[in-house]
């Protein structure tokens, strides 16, 4: 292998994308309807797990992306099984 040449990534890894707007509206992102980032993939209405931008992004740096919010769940069972993950 030469000096600046990468390792093969391991068997059955997959790319993942997360494109973050801090302070844009799920419903503003719909009603735009980006072409082009839109074919990165499904946007998904998610909620960060803090109101502001410095422990949100705390949060996505040690890996827990913000929660779906599913309704008639009591927010800690969700919690629970999300941190579990």
């Amino acid at each position: 292998m030469g000096e600046h040449a990468r390792p093969d990534p391991p068997h059955g890894s997959r790319n993942l994308i997360i494109v973050i707007f801090d302070s844009l509206r799920y419903d503003t992102w719909t009603a735009a309807r980006p072409a082009t980032l839109a074919r990165l993939g499904e946007a998904e209405r998610r909620w960060s797990y803090a109101s502001w931008t410095a422990p949100s992004h705390y949060n996505l740096l040690m890996g827990l992306l913000p929660h779906t919010s599913p309704p008639r769940v009591y927010a800690s069972e969700y919690y629970k099984r999300d941190f579990s993950r």
